[in-house]
């Protein structure tokens, strides 16, 4: 696992406030850091479930804390309701520019957690703009439109070609979201190769400690063998000059 990175409380900024409600001192114990919230937001990008169907949304945010449990990252039990409002807050943060809560700290942990949450935030707001328009679509067409057949009016009728318009939509916004799948896909082994390479720099890191640590203490040894055999020596030194006048005395 990625080293541990003490971060923000679960459901408030870095002030205090949040949007717990009367649990939230009680919630305030279980802190979410910069790492977490990568997990997070793997999870959120990879389901998606801003995008989940009417109905299926709750749904698609338990299997998102399913995932976050399963992980083995999480030293405590996360539930959806705790997984969408700490994903609303990065939101929050994203959208109003709180540098100071968003980039607190340094690393590349940080950055992937921004970067991360601003594909996901620019995703989720296309995938709204797209549905706004298909809802005024619907609200514009009327008469001769069959939901599996089409438009069977007159085709020179500038009605039908609005009603085709919002059929030519649908299909378009089919095709973003199997590039997005696709484009999601990729980010994600991205992000696994990212983790990877974070976590070799650690370990070569720890090496290179490790190995500085082993020649300051061959140096010390060595600099204490010194000092004994100085003090052997001036024993010796001292023996012989004692042997000597007790010669010359004689």
């Amino acid at each position: 696992p990625i080293e541990v990175i003490d971060g923000d409380g679960v459901n408030g900024d870095r002030d205090g406030r949040g949007s717990g409600g009367p649990d939230s001192e009680r919630k305030s114990r279980k802190r979410f850091n910069p790492n977490l919230d990568v997990i997070l937001l793997r999870e959120v990008g990879a389901r998606q479930p801003y995008a989940a169907p009417h109905g299926k949304v709750n749904e698609t945010w338990e299997e998102v804390t399913d995932a976050l449990n399963n992980s083995g990252s999480f030293p405590w039990k996360v539930d959806s309701r705790m997984a969408r409002d700490r994903f609303l807050i990065l939101e929050r943060w994203l959208k109003k520019h709180d540098l100071d809560n968003l980039r607190r700290g340094a690393g590349e942990v940080f950055e992937l957690r921004e970067h991360l949450l601003s594909d996901i935030v620019n995703r989720k707001d296309t995938f709204a703009m797209a549905k706004e328009e298909r809802r005024d679509g619907k609200r514009d067409s009327f008469g001769g439109f069959d939901r599996k057949r089409g438009y069977m009016g007159d085709p020179d009728d500038p009605d039908a070609k609005r009603v085709r318009d919002m059929q030519s939509l649908n299909q378009f916004v089919s095709y973003l979201k199997e590039k997005d799948t696709a484009a999601n896909e990729m980010q994600r082994k991205k992000i696994d190769l990212d983790e990877i390479r974070l976590q070799a720099e650690i370990e070569d890191r720890r090496k290179q400690r490790e190995i500085e640590e082993k020649k300051l203490q061959l140096e010390e040894t060595k600099l204490n063998q010194q000092a004994e055999d100085k003090k052997l020596l001036n024993q010796i030194l001292q023996m012989l000059q004692s042997i000597k006048g007790d010669v010359e005395a004689k």
